[in-house]
């Protein structure tokens, strides 16, 4: 007997049944059974959607800015403090929803027993008023690696600006990587000296230039064209040369 993998065995089936449906049949004028499910594929109804799999709950967020799933918090945007939202468990995720049906965060599904899940962002502008409570906190405990660096090496005497900085960030959606690269441009100037205010002037500015750049290839496009029309209206045996109709 053949000793096959599970595997290899799928794909053996696969393949002799992919020869089987392209095999024509004498019954039906030849076509494949290919062709024929093609064909009636036009008259099928729409697939179903996919079945969720997640217990659906409203849940009243506390005040400490958190929802409670299976003895474990989990922290939402702060705005939603004393509110309900709608939540959908799954094995592995938690999806938070608002009045609107709209996503407002998500969580890994903690199998632990009351663990608090935090996410910083949910808390920045609670922050921005008490930067001191920061230091020590589950927030800034389970922040990414990266972000903890940043603040430690810039930051660990204005946690104020750590905070003014990640609001930023997240108004304008701005990458880490791009706040990095802005940082190593400041520390060939100033290294000692680096601030929230000069990370955002630098970001504004090459942003500036940015849509400077844009304009000026516009403007450009719009004069090629406009010469490429006057060109056509002079005639092939004419000694005039473009500059002369220019001027």
């Amino acid at each position: 007997m053949l000793s096959w993998h599970r595997g290899e065995a799928n794909a053996y089936l696969i393949a002799f049944c992919g020869t089987l449906n392209c095999k024509p049949q004498k019954g039906k004028e030849n076509r494949t059974a290919h062709a024929l499910t093609e064909e009636e594929k036009v008259h099928m109804l729409a697939a179903p959607p996919l079945f969720e799999y997640a217990a659906v709950s409203l849940l009243r967020v506390d005040k400490y800015g958190t929802i409670t799933v299976d003895s474990c918090h989990y922290s939402v945007p702060e705005e939603y403090t004393k509110k309900v939202i709608a939540a959908k468990v799954y094995v592995s995720e938690i999806i938070c929803f608002d009045d609107n049906n709209k996503v407002i965060c998500k969580h890994k599904k903690s199998h632990g027993l009351g663990e608090w899940i935090i996410d910083l962002d949910h808390y920045l502008k609670t922050l921005r008023a008490k930067p001191g409570a920061i230091r020590g906190s589950v927030a800034f405990a389970q922040m990414k690696e990266e972000y903890k660096h940043l603040c430690a090496r810039y930051f660990a005497s204005n946690y104020k600006d750590f905070i003014e900085l990640l609001l930023y960030m997240k108004q304008k959606n701005i990458a880490l990587e791009k706040v990095k690269q802005v940082i190593k441009q400041l520390e060939s100037i100033s290294p000692l000296d680096i601030s929230t205010m000069k990370i955002r002037t630098i970001l504004e500015r090459n942003d500036d230039i940015s849509i400077a750049d844009k304009t000026k290839t516009a403007i450009d496009e719009a004069a090629s064209q406009q010469l490429a029309e006057l060109s056509q209206l002079i005639p092939q045996n004419s000694n005039l040369q473009m500059k002369e109709v220019i001027v």
